[in-house]
Parts: structure tokens; C-alpha cells; sequence
């Protein structure tokens, strides 16, 4: 019985567990009825235009609306093995700040840059395009590019000199860069790669690098310095 409470409470505990209840929860009652979609898509769905005016919350509740199964369910999926992967490296604080800010900032960033361009009236790279303006853009994977950027920096770095006790999150790491490698070909040969899905990605991937050295950098100014002396006993 006091396995069951321990466990009950460590799932309570979890920022993992309540993420994916928030996405699951708000993914079935905008499918529950039809009106409830609209009413949620449209008071939360990231639309730079609405973002950018006063209505920066949406840079928040988009990150957790998905357009459909497939997509909550390979976002969540793909949180689940970066979580476990980034788990015994990181705190819960730490863990859920780096989401927050990387889905944030990320959308924030993209947002600026999509309205940029459409303020330049036409004035910029022919291959960076405005689309997703007026049709906004949902989803954790803002979140989730930045936990994965963040977990490949820190993998590299903390865990480099013991690989071998790390081999199935190692494993796990390279699965989820594999799906990320064949996410990006597949987006180029559908024509999505300067689109505001792009930048999302890339912003937030951005911010979590970003966090991923600043992290780096703190742990390295916490370790100690000091030199031990080794008396000899004919001394």
C-alpha cells in the first residue's frame, strides 16, 4: 500500500504527468463538440498578428492545442523519451522552466520574424515566406525542439565519459534525432521549410541551446576549486 501512495505522489509530482493531461484534456474537449473547437482554437491558436497586438498569451496556449490524434500523440511521445532521457541530469524546476521558455520565446521569436516580413511588403528573400500569418500555428513541439536541443548539448557534455552506463538513453537520444533528421526531409519535400512551422522549430531550438550552455556554464563556475595535498609519511 505505501508503494501505491509513493507512486500516486511521485506521478502527482511529475510536470510530465500534468503537461500531457493539460494537452490530452483540452485535445478531447475541443473534439467533444464542434463549437468548443472553434471557441478554443480561436482564443488560443498563436496567430502573430493577434500575438503580436496585445494578445501575448496565445504564445502560452497554443503550445498546448494539436490538430489532431496523430499529432498529440507523436508530441507527446516524443516528451516522454527526451524527458526520460534529460530526467536524472536536470530538476522538475529547471525541466519545466526549459519548456516554458523555449515554447514562449520560440513562438514569440517566429512571430516577430512572420510579421517582420509581412511589414517589408515583399522586401526580403524570396524563400523566406509568410505563411501562417492569418492561420496561426498550435502545438508542443516548439517546446519539445528546444528540450531536444537542450538534451543533445547536455548529453554530449555531462555524459561524455561514461557513455557505456548510458547506452539506452543514448539509444533513445538517437531515435528521437533519426525521427527529427526524417521530420526535416519530409518537411523540404512537402514544401514546409521557411514556413512559420520552420521557424517555430528553429527559434525554440534556439532558446533551448541557448539554456543548454548558460546551464553548462553555471555547473562549471559551481565546481569547486581547491587542490589536495598529498603528505608523504617521511615528511
Amino acid at each position: 500500500m505505501n508503494q501505491v501512495i509513493r507512486l500516486m505522489k511521485r506521478i502527482a509530482l511529475s510536470p510530465l504527468f500534468w503537461i500531457i493531461t493539460i494537452c490530452s484534456s483540452i485535445f478531447f474537449l475541443e473534439n467533444s463538440d464542434l463549437s468548443n473547437y472553434f471557441l478554443i482554437s480561436d482564443f488560443a491558436t498563436n496567430f502573430p498578428s493577434l500575438s503580436l497586438s496585445g494578445q501575448y498569451y496565445r504564445l502560452l496556449t497554443s503550445l498546448f492545442l494539436h490538430t489532431g490524434i496523430t499529432h498529440l500523440v507523436s508530441n507527446m511521445f516524443l516528451l516522454i523519451i527526451l524527458t526520460w532521457v534529460v530526467s536524472p541530469i536536470i530538476s522538475k524546476a529547471l525541466y519545466l522552466s526549459l519548456l516554458l521558455l523555449s515554447g514562449v520565446l520560440g513562438n514569440l521569436l517566429a512571430d516577430v520574424l512572420i510579421v517582420s516580413l509581412v511589414n517589408s511588403d515583399g522586401n526580403y528573400w524570396s524563400f523566406l515566406t509568410t505563411f501562417g500569418y492569418s492561420h496561426g500555428i498550435v502545438g508542443l513541439s516548439t517546446s519539445i525542439t528546444g528540450l531536444y536541443i537542450f538534451t543533445l548539448i547536455i548529453f554530449v557534455f555531462k555524459t561524455s565519459k561514461d557513455l557505456p552506463q548510458k547506452k539506452f538513453r543514448l539509444s533513445a537520444l538517437i531515435f528521437v534525432s533519426f525521427i527529427g533528421i526524417l521530420s526535416l526531409i519530409l518537411n523540404f519535400i512537402w514544401g514546409q521549410w521557411f514556413t512559420i512551422t520552420a521557424y517555430v522549430h528553429f527559434f525554440g531550438g534556439l532558446v533551448g541551446g541557448m539554456l543548454a550552455f548558460i546551464f553548462l556554464y553555471r555547473q562549471h563556475k559551481k565546481l569547486p576549486q581547491f587542490t589536495i595535498q598529498v603528505q608523504h609519511p617521511d615528511d
